[in-house]
């Protein structure tokens, strides 16, 4: 069985955008502050929270140890390999 839920990353509470700001690499943090849209900039934001916050359950890593890299033609992000 899923489960579906469908959430406003423009809606995220201070404390969570806060988490998920301590969460972004260095990169990251470059990438998120270059949006134009705060709505784009949300979604990016939250968007790596969840992907830390879903690796980090089916894991047994903290949030807070899990490097997303981006890098070829795509750039697509994955984990560091752990």
């Amino acid at each position: 069985m899923y489960v579906v839920a469908v959430i406003d990353a423009t809606l995220m509470s201070d404390a969570v955008r806060a988490k998920a700001l301590s969460l972004l690499s260095t990169e990251e943090r470059g990438r998120y502050e270059r949006f134009y849209h705060d709505t784009d900039a949300s979604l990016f934001l939250f968007g790596r929270y969840l992907v830390r916050r879903l690796l980090a359950h089916h894991s047994a890593q903290q949030s807070s140890d899990i490097s997303i890299i981006t890098d070829g033609i795509a750039t697509k992000p994955y984990d560091s390999g752990r």
